[in-house]
């Protein structure tokens, strides 16, 4: 079967394509989204713990989920879980998922999106919320013999970016989310990395171009 599609993602008990894991504060256990492939609305937030029967067992917290990827604890004491077009943050305590709130929901996409993942940090130091919002193609748009017409980059708005929410508005959030957000950088192809460095830098890692050729252009860290 291809592991771009799970047969049954309600009872499946193995991961198809797990992308970040977290510990638990305090506890042995972690917190794992998983994919579910690229097919919508197929991604899972998994229980990882350890089992008497073995290492370790899961156990399914919440489906669906559309193409989950970054996970974080908050300087709030929020879980933080990036989908397609959407932040969202919830509680764990006592096993359950509690508390959901949607963070922002209007993450900007274009049609036939090629990099839709949100990968998310924070600012240690005033918990600013910074988001990943990818390209929307591998390197331009190719017709015929390797000519380019103009990349999409140029005319979708807000894509090639990254956004930053400021964290005093994640600590109320109004009905349906935050729908303000500052673009702090653009011209980038898909932040898959994101840190703040001790002097107060943006270090973003840059996952560069995909195809044709295999290992060029190199991946890159830069400072923002």
């Amino acid at each position: 079967l291809p592991r771009d599609r799970a047969l049954d993602s309600i009872a499946q008990k193995g991961f198809v394509k797990p992308r970040t894991i977290i510990q638990i504060p305090r506890t042995n256990d972690f917190l794992v989204v998983d994919m579910g492939g690229w097919s919508p609305n197929n991604g899972r937030l998994f229980l990882l713990k350890p089992s008497q029967k073995g290492p370790y067992e899961i156990k399914l917290l919440k489906f669906p989920l559309d193409s989950p990827h970054g996970l974080a604890l908050g300087p709030d004491g929020y879980f933080y879980v990036g989908e397609k077009t959407q932040i969202s943050k919830f509680k764990y305590y006592n096993n359950q998922i509690t508390d959901w709130q949607l963070v922002i929901g209007n993450i900007p996409r274009k049609e036939g999106f090629m990099h839709p993942l949100s990968q998310f940090t924070f600012d240690p130091r005033n918990g600013d919320l910074y988001i990943n919002s990818g390209s929307p193609s591998d390197h331009c748009i190719v017709h015929g013999a390797g000519n380019y017409k103009t990349c999409p980059e140029v005319e979708a708005q807000g894509n090639g970016a990254i956004y930053r929410i400021p964290g005093q508005k994640l600590m109320s959030l109004p009905a349906g989310g935050i729908k303000f957000f500052e673009v702090v950088a653009q011209g980038l192809r898909n932040s898959m990395a994101m840190v703040i460095h001790p002097s107060g830098n943006l270090i973003q890692g840059e996952n560069s171009r995909d195809f044709p050729e295999l290992e060029e252009p190199y991946e890159e860290i830069n400072v923002i």
